[in-house]
């Protein structure tokens, strides 16, 4: 049976007042009187209600102050929580989702591509090593671009369990960032500033290997 927030907040606000009575025995000395502290009543104080969504609670019986109050937040809004993991060894630096792939550069595991049916139990479906160290990964259409040290590794997607691989584009440098509008990539090539390439080939060229 699941317990509504305002439960367990009376629960909370119950558990508060045995742990105020059992420090008050400890203080006085009389674990033995038992009606030190003694809860009578429990219930929301709607005219002095807190901010951010916060509710007051009054405690009143034998021991408490009569002023005393509990400020409770029911706001559960900003509470987020790890759904799925798997571990991938290396270092993930970056991430794109493309028809429930998920593709991930791994550094020195290379490309890694994961099952994003189940995201609570996300499966490695096949990974790639490309002989360098994959920093950031960036998805246009169905191509898929890679940053490496020595520059932008590209890949086709259309059958995202297997890539197509084998077009490279050169900066002589580590690339740090890369985007594409139409048949133009930009990338930041580090050292060697912004660099334009054509890369209205690309699709081409893999529609040939696929051949």
């Amino acid at each position: 049976m699941k317990l509504s927030i305002k439960g367990l907040i009376f629960f909370a606000v119950i558990a508060y007042g045995l742990c105020v009575y059992w420090v008050g025995c400890l203080y006085l000395g009389t674990s033995g009187e038992t009606n030190a502290f003694e809860v009578m009543k429990v219930q929301p104080d709607r005219k002095n209600g807190g901010d951010n969504g916060a509710e007051v609670w009054t405690v009143s019986g034998h021991g408490f102050n009569r002023d005393m109050r509990v400020l409770l937040s029911e706001d559960l809004s900003n509470r987020h929580a790890v759904v799925g993991t798997v571990p991938l060894g290396g270092n993930a630096y970056g991430i794109v989702m493309g028809d429930g792939v998920a593709y991930v550069s791994n550094a020195t595991q290379g490309l890694q591509l994961l099952s994003m049916s189940d995201p609570e139990s996300p499966a490695v479906i096949s990974r790639y090593y490309i002989g360098a160290n994959v920093h950031d990964v960036y998805l246009h259409d169905k191509l898929l671009f890679l940053l490496t040290q020595d520059g932008v590794s590209i890949k086709s997607v259309k059958n995202p369990t297997k890539p197509q691989f084998n077009i490279e584009l050169k900066t002589f440098s580590q690339p740090y960032a890369i985007r594409v509008v139409g048949d133009l990539a930009y990338v930041a090539a580090g050292k060697n500033g912004l660099m334009v390439f054509d890369i209205s080939m690309a699709a081409d060229s893999f529609e040939q290997q696929a051949k």
